[in-house]
């Protein structure tokens, strides 16, 4: 007999690696061998691979570059897509990626979400009504993923040099309600997107509610799986790993403030360097008198500073300190003096004239040449190669130069170096090397690029990010801060529900909008916000149609009667006036409005319009006077008329 057992021993993660590497390069829509039919069977591959085994790969952390570099660029890339297949192909990778490691991908993710709002409210035509719908549908769905809408927040909105994600999406969303005639799909979904943080959010309240009554019975009540809503439940396919440093609402708020102030400070800095320093320095964040490494970091560290500002800020010769504390801030050892210039060049723009070229080159190649323990003669040496190497980067790469011969060879690159190095040629191969890596790696200035080679050196930019300290991720349980999450997308989503119960006439949506103003008001109730309650109290009192209506009693009955929302409405506020009117304020003014439009309507049910009277047989009196008849009016009105002319004529 032969032995099988061999067959049942599983392939190694090498083995995975390498299939996962083939798959990722066969979906790269920027290779002109894939076909649309390879991307697509990647694409797919792909899919069940992270549909089956999404945990494991996470664990292994020899796949994460990969993933983190190559995967997610393809994604990005394929967002922009023709084809519905491919582009629906990629939305359903994203999302199985960003639910699985999205604590290993924070810039990746916040790029992705970005597009993909992008791709929503993009109202250029070429962009079809089934990839917003698509889009929309993937939105839906991450909004679902447990405790995703809080990480956004956390890290995002709270995060210094980040955009406020959460905020931003959730107003793209509640704008994209607003259609410009009809009510269409797209719509619907953007209102269920801004439903799903609702929901999540008056779950979460309603298991608190419930906890604190049964805790009061039985200490012994474990909420572990109540506390999570039905679409948690479906979504969580493996416990979670939570952050241990969770910030405090206090330490949040902190730091959204600062991030206001460095905002602001950016902006004015991006106008006038000047300005922007003083207007942090005034509100604290730059000390006084300057710190020079403290305005270094400030440089190197803002990822939304304009690199041309920098670098007229730093090439200023008034601020020399800051210029060598900016250079001194750069880990130079070991590099070459290639590879440490692209460094320092990539951080600003290099200023047009000579002289102020020399200004901010000088000082940094004197630093790489004592970084590297001085490799050639003098620091002037390495300057003069430093200097060489921008001019072969301008003539390898810069289009706009007129060529009259062809672009400078590798020995036209020596021949222009010969006898720098202190008398001496400079190594040969050294200078090989640097030529090819320029030749094929060019030294991006941003500011004079755009496309391809643009979108390389963002990538480059964000992946340098990510492996830095600003790309730690947090990792919260779901429901901490709902709170918050609540008070940024309450006025939105009032605005959405409230656009779309007056406009549509389908009793299914103004229904679903109605279930939505509930859940709203019973979060505010929950955290006693007021102010909040009394503007969903106020637009119901609008929808009802009953508030200042000029016509006359007969006509308003017969309007209210024959319309649905507006009873509707009408039930809806008075069922929550009942059972929140404790945190109601402005809004009674509002209410009282429609009760009296009530009752001159004759609408008011009978124990709100009767009385207890001991002279009635009945033992009750009504409130309702029924109309005096028209011959008794006349009388008595003859009546009064007279006596008034007596009186008024003397007796």
């Amino acid at each position: 007999m032969f032995n099988f057992s061999f067959l049942e021993v599983p392939y190694n993660s090498g083995c995975v690696l390498e299939l996962i590497k083939f798959l990722v390069d066969a979906c790269d829509p920027h290779d002109q061998q894939n076909t649309e039919v390879m991307i697509g069977v990647g694409l797919n591959l792909l899919v069940i691979a992270f549909e089956v085994g999404a945990y494991a790969i996470k664990c292994h952390i020899n796949m994460h570059s990969i993933i983190k570099d190559q995967l997610c660029r393809n994604i990005l890339s394929l967002l922009s897509h023709e084809k519905m297949p491919i582009f629906s192909s990629s939305l359903r990778l994203a999302f199985l990626v960003f639910e699985s490691m999205r604590q290993h991908l924070k810039f990746q993710l916040e790029y992705y979400m970005s597009n993909l709002i992008n791709t929503v409210v993009n109202e250029n035509s070429k962009i079809p009504y089934g990839k917003k719908e698509m889009a929309l549908k993937c939105l839906v769905q991450l909004w679902k993923i447990p405790g995703l809408v809080t990480e956004l927040y956390l890290n995002y909105d709270c995060g210094l040099y980040c955009s406020d994600l959460y905020d931003d999406i959730t107003k793209l969303l509640s704008k994209n309600v607003f259609p410009f005639s009809d009510i269409y799909s797209t719509h619907l979904l953007s209102m269920d997107a801004l439903l799903a943080v609702v929901d999540s959010i008056e779950h979460h309240c309603h298991n608190r509610t419930q906890f604190t009554q049964k805790s009061e019975s039985s200490s012994t009540y474990d909420v572990s799986e109540d506390q999570k809503s039905d679409s948690e439940i479906h979504f969580e396919r493996w416990q979670p790993e939570f952050s241990i440093n969770i910030p405090s609402h206090e330490e949040l708020m902190a730091i959204k403030r600062k991030k206001k102030l460095l905002t602001s400070g950016t902006e004015k800095f991006n106008t006038k360097p000047k300005k922007g320093i003083e207007f942090l320095q005034e509100h604290g964040l730059l000390s006084t008198p300057l710190n020079p490494i403290e305005i270094a970091t400030f440089l190197k560290e803002n990822p939304l500073l304009d690199k041309k500002m920098i670098g007229e800020y730093i090439s200023n010769r008034n601020n020399v300190d800051v210029l060598n504390s900016f250079i001194n801030s750069f880990d130079l050892c070991g590099t070459r003096v290639d590879e440490a210039l692209r460094m320092y060049l990539e951080a600003f723009r290099l200023p047009g004239e000579s002289p102020l070229i020399s200004f901010v080159l000088e000082p940094f190649t004197e630093y790489w040449h004592k970084c590297n323990g001085e490799p050639f003669a003098n620091a002037e040496c390495a300057f003069l190669l430093a200097y060489a190497i921008i001019m072969l980067n301008v003539d390898q790469h810069n289009q706009n130069v007129r060529r009259i011969d062809q672009p400078m060879t590798i020995d036209a690159f020596k021949r222009n170096l010969k006898k720098l190095n202190g008398g001496e040629d400079f190594d040969h191969t050294m200078l090989e090397e640097i030529y090819k890596d320029i030749k094929s790696n060019e030294i991006v200035m941003p500011a004079e690029h755009s496309g391809t080679v643009l979108e390389n050196y963002l990538w480059k930019v964000l992946l340098r990010r990510a492996s830095g300290k600003d790309g730690s991720y947090i990792q919260a349980p779901s429901g901490v801060f709902d709170h918050e999450l609540f008070s940024i997308c309450w006025g939105p989503t009032l605005a959405a529900l409230s656009f779309i119960f007056d406009k549509s006439n389908h009793q299914t949506v103004y229904t679903r909008t109605i279930f939505g103003l509930r859940k709203c008001a019973f979060i505010c109730a929950h955290y006693g916000m007021c102010a909040e309650f009394d503007s969903l109290i106020i637009s119901l009192c609008k929808f009802t149609n009953l508030q200042n209506n000029p016509d006359c009693p007969e006509n308003v009955t017969i309007l209210f009667g024959s319309n649905p929302k507006a009873r509707l409405a009408t039930r809806t506020l008075f069922s929550l006036t009942h059972m929140y009117g404790d945190i109601i304020r402005e809004g009674w003014s509002s209410i009282f409005d429609i009760i009296l439009q009530l009752y001159k309507c004759k609408l008011l049910p009978t124990i709100l319009v009767e009385s207890e009277d001991f002279l009635e047989l009945s033992g009750k009196v009504s409130l309702i006077r029924e109309a005096v008849p028209s011959g008794s009016q006349k009388s008595e009105s003859g009546l009064f008329s007279s006596l008034y002319s007596y009186i008024a004529s003397g007796g």
